[in-house]
């Protein structure tokens, strides 16, 4: 399997955006995949572009479309300068962010999507919304997130010594496998399948004081019986995926 032909990375003009650049090169590096660096601009109304009705307003419309792609030149530019050995293409959109990355992104179903979070939860994320989760819901193509915000932004590391998968035994949950192996393989990496099992809380505690201790009443002891019953299955499951992952790349 091709790891990816392209790294699409949206810029926002900010410096948390450049923030996924690294990791964008690193994976490009590894793959031998281009780079495409999207920069949303937004709608210009047709009155404001029109300068034939006010020559200024048409100007300005234009300089800011002149200023974008100087942005994205100049990092196309800084890419080439410390030898990034792959194409780099800027491309510059009119446009929602999400509809912008997402319609990129469905043109080439093997392009990973590198992309800077800033970290926003709680009331702030319900107000300002997330771009980035939207465009996860938006398209088929892999994510590969870095969370940043303006105090903390993580150091992007060389390669990678371990690919976490979290699973649930459903097929959809498996869907990130084929990906973890080959990047995985790519880097020399192990992976590490998590299984997490929600059973019912009261069971699950009365259970495990059970099989501690004891002396509860007999009925008590079903909880006890299904947390063990249940981790079993998790575990077989886990050797079984886990088998099944090394026979695809053996070198994992």
């Amino acid at each position: 399997m091709t790891l990816f032909n392209n790294i699409i990375v949206p810029l926002d003009g900010s410096e948390t955006s450049a923030h996924a650049l690294p990791a964008a090169r690193m994976m490009a590096g590894i793959a031998g995949a281009r780079l495409t660096l999207v920069r949303c601009i937004p709608e210009i109304p047709a009155w404001q572009a029109d300068a034939s009705r006010d020559r200024r307003r048409g100007s300005m419309a234009a300089a800011e479309h002149d200023r974008i792609d100087a942005y994205l030149w100049g990092e196309k530019l800084q890419l080439e300068r410390h030898g990034f050995p792959s194409y780099v293409e800027i491309e510059a959109r009119e446009g929602p962010a999400h509809e912008v990355i997402a319609g990129v992104a469905k043109r080439d179903p093997n392009s990973l999507i590198a992309m800077s979070t800033h970290g926003q939860g709680g009331l702030a994320r319900l107000l300002s919304g997330s771009v980035t989760s939207r465009i996860v819901g938006a398209v088929d193509n892999p994510t590969f997130v870095v969370r940043c915000n303006s105090r903390d932004c993580p150091t992007i590391p060389r390669s990678f010594d371990n690919v976490i998968v979290p699973l649930d035994g459903s097929t959809f949950g498996e869907l990130p496998l084929q990906h973890a192996g080959s990047i995985a393989s790519a880097f020399g990496a192990r992976v590490t399948l998590f299984h997490s099992n929600t059973i019912d809380a009261s069971h699950h505690a009365i259970g495990d004081w059970t099989c501690m201790v004891g002396g509860f009443p007999p009925g008590h002891y079903y909880g006890c019986e299904a947390a063990q019953h249940d981790r079993a299955l998790a575990r077989d499951y886990l050797w079984e995926t886990a088998d099944d992952l090394s026979a695809k790349f053996p070198a994992v």
